[in-house]
């Protein structure tokens, strides 16, 4: 595609380890931003700057395309929409954090606090905190956006973007309501974070259709991978990092470590019946972080769907068990 049509990269600063953000600018047919990072006077500042290097102002923007609810990706839209006049587009599933964020919110936070409880067989843990004083930071990147100003676009609609037509796919795994937009006539996708240059973490999200219940997460990941290894990615554009050649090289290899991360599971569980912070210890030796938890409770859900290992509960959280043959 013409470097001046689109998808032009413009890095934001974000509050997570990734360092930046990726929001995308196309020019034509009308000048719109595919997600705009968090709320933050630098993330303004470097919105600002990438649209002047392009020769564009922050009025010229007309329209902003969201791929998924996430503070890094949506958090500045209301900001963007409110100075630039432009409509901000979502989907169904999107949308209810759009103008209904506290809600949003509380939804997810009861499902995670939900999970961290079964995990450690306690109501406060550091783990809790841990979780806590992060959801509680990263609330204040991110504003709630007025309903009169959006627009809903759902699976299997076609986004004009650039000089092309872009088929809306539903992505879930990383969260359940990511989208990515795939144009097949040049082999591109942009992807938000369902392909990353290192695999993507499911994180903890309540069920679309039942708030009370927890999505499933690397589960539903891996094969929203499989389906996009049907497809031929030739270049592929990223909610971080840079763009990457040859997608489906990289999703196999993804996928094949996911694997092998699985299978090393089984086996720490197989030399004895483990709790999860010994599992999780074992696996991420001295590198636990927030990342790696939603990971270890991926690698376990897998297990649990198949029945190759079992859970039971004692004074130190859950404990894990091979399922004997």
């Amino acid at each position: 595609m013409n470097s001046d049509k689109g998808p032009i990269r413009i890095e934001l600063p974000t509050i997570f380890e990734m360092g930046t953000v990726n929001s995308y600018l196309f020019k034509d047919p009308e000048p719109t931003l595919i997600d705009c990072g968090e709320k933050s006077d630098a993330s303004w500042k470097a919105l600002l700057q990438g649209l002047k290097r392009e020769g564009l102002v922050i009025t010229d923007i007309e329209r902003i395309i969201i791929t998924h609810a996430h503070v890094d990706h949506m958090g500045m839209a209301a900001q963007v929409a409110d100075a630039s006049g432009a409509k901000v587009w979502v989907s169904d599933m999107v949308k209810p954090w759009a103008v209904e964020l506290p809600r949003m919110q509380a939804e997810r936070w009861d499902t995670i606090m939900t999970l961290l409880s079964e995990i450690t067989n306690k109501e406060d843990s550091p783990m809790h905190q841990g979780f806590a004083q992060f959801f509680n930071n990263y609330k204040s990147y991110w504003d709630p956006i007025p309903a009169d100003i959006i627009e809903t676009f759902s699976i299997d609609d076609k986004l004009s973007l650039g000089d092309g037509q872009w088929d809306v796919m539903y992505a879930p795994g990383h969260c359940i309501n990511q989208t990515c937009f795939y144009n097949k006539e040049s082999k591109e996708l942009i992807a938000a974070d369902m392909l990353l240059r290192i695999a993507s973490t499911p994180v903890i999200d309540a069920d679309l259709e039942d708030p009370k219940k927890r999505a499933g997460g690397l589960a539903v990941m891996i094969e929203t991978m499989k389906r996009f290894m049907q497809l031929e990615l030739q270049t592929v554009y990223p909610g971080h990092y840079d763009p990457i050649i040859n997608g489906n090289a990289l999703l196999e290899k993804q996928l094949h470590r996911i694997d092998q991360r699985i299978a090393q599971t089984y086996d720490l569980i197989s030399e004895g019946s483990k709790s999860f912070f010994e599992i999780l210890n074992s696996m991420y030796r001295g590198r636990v972080s927030g990342p790696a938890i939603p990971m270890m409770i991926g690698y376990l859900d897998v297990l649990l769907t198949k029945k190759m290992i079992s859970t039971s509960q004692s004074d130190v959280g859950l404990n894990y068990s091979i399922i004997a043959n």
